[in-house]
């Protein structure tokens, strides 16, 4: 099992990895995104698949690889199926992400052309652009941006299978817990909700239990593989979001020291030489735009994030008893409120453990504020803290192993001052999971009962969050399908896209025949749901007029 879901989890990563990979190398040679740089990298997955079938099964890697494709192709198709049907309803993704595909699928070389003189350009010119080149490769092969999505869905299948096969190492003999566990981790409930949208903090939290999953393999057996997959996952990772970097390296250094310390070489050489060769080719060739482009056009590679022009996206967004609080104080109070997307006035507000409401279910969103991995994880947090705190006597080594690794993983989100927002902090949904294991690792009975109280209670808590989220989705998505219907059979539709200038290839894949313009008042307007775009739609020809 751990062989096999090693192979699952790495080919994913090999797929991505490769295609970032060949479309740099057509950017810096002054072409575009083509269809070739999905099939090269199609190619290169087989033959890596092969390669590993050979090395870990040997005598059986036919069957091996035959297996293993046809379950990556099950779930590929499956993928871009569910996305398919799935309209993303999110600001971000129909105002710059969705357009940044676009974009790059119409011939915008973001290594050699100046800077999209455009509506959203501050954030396509200037964020890195890894998820949006590998959805643009297929995008330009299916012409349906919505199926683009799929790479959501292949990276928290990628991340189970990875951590499926570190716990399988570990616990050496069949048991349920690996499988659980995994399932646990992986299905983080930022991963979950941002699936079925073009938000990137799902595939950031996928690649950092990726991250965790091989550092632990290479601890446990030094193999060269394990090296290559760590080296291609550090160099997805720090294309998909700047923040990717300082938990790469708030998780990695603290691992390199402990090897250091205990004297385990070959480890200690294959991380240190991974994580460089990853960062080095992430952040100089593949991260050429926005990382060196940034530093030379405004002075800092996390511009406009950082540096003496920056913008200020938080402020606006955050509750205003934030304002006086530090990044410690604002995760604490953000863990214990009531789930909601308070901002500006509106403080967060208290609850107690193990409560839900309404108010709270209907607050859950792709980018929650307050709260935001739901609103029992609170409660899992607390019964982690009485666990941790009754287990110390029995097992002081177990128990130091995860107050260890729980307190790097908040050392690595501490290092985002925003860590109170649950998306831009995935990790943490990790603390919880960790401590749930250490119960079912235990002898005594009321800690073995604490670790299923936790494992029910988020289990309960992913439930909660991912049905109201995926109702409203359905919701939401069935008044769109009705306004397009009506665009379609409309004799002549005006549009103006405003914010959303990513819609016009929601309506031209939809049938929509429509004219530009680029105001749009008076009786009969519409608003395209859940965006900025206004549409006016004839259905009959117009009357001559102004």
């Amino acid at each position: 099992m751990a062989d096999a879901s090693f192979i699952l989890g790495t080919a994913v990563i090999v797929f991505i990895a490769a295609i970032l990979l060949i479309s740099s190398l057509l950017f810096t040679a002054g072409h575009t995104l083509s269809p070739s740089s999905f099939w090269l990298a199609l190619a290169v997955t087989v033959i890596a698949a092969w390669l590993m079938c050979s090395r870990y099964f040997q005598s059986r890697r036919w069957l091996a690889l035959i297996g293993i494709l046809a379950v990556l192709v099950a779930i590929f198709l499956l993928g871009i199926y569910v996305s398919d049907k799935i309209y993303d309803l999110s600001w971000d993704g129909q105002a710059y992400h969705q357009e940044a595909i676009i974009q790059l699928a119409n011939g915008w070389n973001p290594f050699h052309d100046p800077p999209l003189p455009i509506v959203s350009g501050i954030w396509i010119n200037h964020y890195a652009k890894g998820p949006w080149i590998v959805s643009a490769s297929l995008y330009i092969l299916t012409g349906h941006i919505e199926q683009s999505k799929v790479f959501n869905i292949l990276l928290i299948v990628s991340s189970f299978f990875l951590c499926l096969s570190a716990l399988s190492a570990h616990y050496r003999r069949w048991v349920p817990e690996p499988l659980l566990f995994s399932a646990l981790a992986a299905c983080n409930p930022i991963a979950i909700l941002q699936s079925s949208t073009f938000y990137i903090d799902g595939q950031l939290s996928s690649m950092l239990i990726i991250i965790l999953s091989l550092l632990f393999l290479i601890i446990k057996s030094p193999d060269v593989f394990l090296a290559l997959a760590l080296i291609l996952s550090v160099i997805i990772a720090v294309n998909i979001k700047f923040t990717a970097l300082a938990y790469i390296l708030a998780l990695g250094l603290p691992v390199l020291l402990y090897l250091f310390l205990v004297k385990e070489k070959r480890p200690l050489k294959l991380i240190a030489s991974s994580l460089g060769i990853g960062l080095i080719a992430g952040l100089l060739f593949v991260g050429f735009n926005p990382y060196v482009t940034n530093t030379v056009r405004n002075g800092n590679p996390f511009y406009p994030l950082a540096g003496p022009h920056a913008v200020n996206i938080v402020t606006a967004n955050s509750p205003a008893d934030f304002q006086t609080m530090n990044r410690l104080e604002k995760l604490f109070v953000s863990t214990f409120s009531e789930t909601g997307n308070g901002a500006g006035p509106q403080p967060a507000r208290w609850k107690w453990p193990f409560t839900v409401s309404k108010e709270e279910l209907k607050a859950v969103w792709l980018d929650t504020r307050i709260a935001g991995f739901g609103p029992l994880f609170g409660g899992a947090v607390l019964l982690s803290v009485i666990l941790l705190a009754t287990a110390w006597p029995l097992e002081k080594r177990k128990t130091l192993v995860c107050t260890g690794l729980g307190l790097l993983i908040v050392c690595s989100a501490l290092v985002n001052p925003e860590a109170w927002w649950a998306r831009y902090a995935p990790q943490l949904w990790l603390l919880p999971v960790l401590c749930a294991m250490l119960g079912l690792a235990i002898n005594g009975k009321p800690q073995r009962i604490l670790g299923l109280a936790i494992v029910l209670v988020l289990c309960l808590n992913l439930y909660l969050v991912s049905a109201s989220y995926f109702e409203r989705q359905s919701k939401e998505n069935a008044i769109l399908q009705g306004q397009l219907a009506e665009m379609r059979t409309a004799h002549l539709v005006l549009v103006s896209f405003r914010s959303n200038q990513s819609n016009r290839v929601r309506l031209t894949e939809a049938g929509v025949h429509y004219r530009e313009v680029s105001k749009l008042n008076g009786p009969g307007v519409q608003t395209l749901n859940f965006s900025d775009t206004k549409f006016l739609a004839y259905p009959i020809e117009p009357t001559a007029g102004p």
